[in-house]
């Protein structure tokens, strides 16, 4: 009896016989081997699941342990690998970063030397632009130069024909006035005076000292007629010799004063010139 139900034990019956065990104890006994086999199945179930559980857990453990060691063995190698592969791919940045360096070097340079030339043949041209436009700027100021000195040799020639002309016109004008002014003094002068007394005809430089002239004249006059010849009475003076000498005078002033508001010929010359200059 390898497999023992406890549902069995307490359904077995046994055959009644005479001289036997008593049957209430032999069932009460079969109960409890029934209540104690059921319990031991249970507790075998319990060691079963357990025994399951511990078997699944070892095996999971196992396959964790072989997993790990597998992980561990995968680590390993891939560390391996991938510092080797690290190792290429910095070798290969490395050589292609020492590759690209120089290109750029040799690109920078290519460019720097183009750069220089072209900035050389450039400078070289503006250089050769800057000395045509600075010849032909000399070269026109120069022409102009010429051009102005021409133009004040004209104008100087200009000026002097003009200041000669101006002072041969200037001269003959004031001359023309000094006549002018000397007629005007000379009738003045005639109609103040009567038509027997004697004219005199002032000359313009020395109308300022005529009347002292006349003054003289008129006193020798005097003087002589108050000494006469003895036995002889003197003749009395006529009273018109002291009007014509007030008259003389009063005109004298009055043309002397007119000319001395009127510039001369040297000052209106230097007047000129200074002007000119």
């Amino acid at each position: 009896m390898t497999d023992v139900n406890p549902a069995d034990i307490s359904r077995q019956t046994f055959l009644i016989t005479k001289k036997g065990f008593d049957a209430q104890q032999v069932r009460a006994y079969l109960e409890d081997l029934a209540s104690g086999v059921a319990l031991m199945r249970q507790e075998l179930e319990e060691v079963k699941d357990r025994n399951t559980v511990l078997e699944s857990e070892v095996a999971s453990t196992k396959a964790a342990e072989e997993a790990l060691q597998m992980t561990l063995v995968t680590a390993t190698r891939t560390k391996d690998e991938m510092l080797r592969e690290a190792k290429e791919q910095a070798e290969e940045l490395r050589h292609e970063a020492f590759q690209e360096a120089q290109r750029a070097r040799s690109e920078a340079i290519r460019e720097s030397d183009d750069l220089l030339t072209r900035s050389r043949e450039e400078a070289l041209q503006l250089l050769e632009d800057a000395k045509r436009n600075a010849q032909s700027v000399i070269a026109a100021a120069r022409a102009e130069g010429r051009d102005l000195r021409d133009q004040v040799v004209h104008l100087r020639q200009a000026l002097a024909s003009s200041r000669a002309a101006l002072e041969g016109t200037l001269t003959a004008t004031l001359e023309t006035v000094a006549e002018t002014d000397d007629l005007l003094a000379l009738a003045n002068l005639t109609e103040t005076i009567d038509d027997d007394a004697p004219v005199v005809v002032p000359d313009p430089e020395d109308l300022g000292v005529i009347s002292e002239d006349v003054a003289e004249s008129e006193y020798d006059d005097v003087e002589a007629s108050a000494d006469p010849e003895p036995g002889l009475e003197p003749e009395s003076e006529p009273d018109a010799e002291p009007e014509l000498v007030d008259a003389l005078v009063g005109e004298t002033s009055s043309v002397e004063l007119e000319f001395e508001a009127v510039p001369t010929a040297d000052q209106l010359l230097a007047q000129l010139r200074s002007i000119g200059d």
